[in-house]
């Protein structure tokens, strides 16, 4: 668990966008032809990162495998809410937290999600990671 916490981190700090914060409000980059499907439902897939070909999630149901450079690092449990400040659960939200982070939870505002592309915000810091659907 400790190495995919320092390969998560890793990969917000390399995705860092100093200066940056973080939208809180609901994105307008979401599919509108999915606008029926929850953001749960629109994550569901194998994603690469843009920024590392060596790092890629997989998401099914509501459970993210991460594997870096084909090594399985971890499953962890996703929990969608309503946004990064409450943290409150919602199925209709647009945030989501990794639910075995304890109680120092981690958030991420969805910024884009469609067919193609998955881009999320890392909330406390402001840090962007974009994944493309596999």
């Amino acid at each position: 668990m400790k190495k995919l916490f320092l390969v998560l981190t890793a990969f917000a700090l390399s995705a860092c966008n100093i200066g940056a914060s973080p939208d809180s409000s609901t994105p307008s980059n979401i599919d509108d032809n999915a606008a029926s499907a929850s953001l749960l439902d629109q994550m569901q897939g194998t994603w690469l990162s843009d920024d590392d070909p060596k790092n890629i999630m997989v998401i099914d149901g509501n459970a993210a495998a991460s594997i870096y450079d084909g090594d399985p690092l971890g499953v962890e449990i996703i929990a969608i809410v309503s946004d990064c400040e409450t943290m409150q659960s919602d199925p209709a939200g647009m945030a989501f937290t990794l639910a075995d982070d304890g109680p120092d939870k981690r958030c991420f505002t969805v910024l884009t999600v469609n067919q193609d592309t998955l881009v999320y915000s890392y909330f406390s810091r402001g840090n962007t990671l974009s994944f493309s659907k596999q």
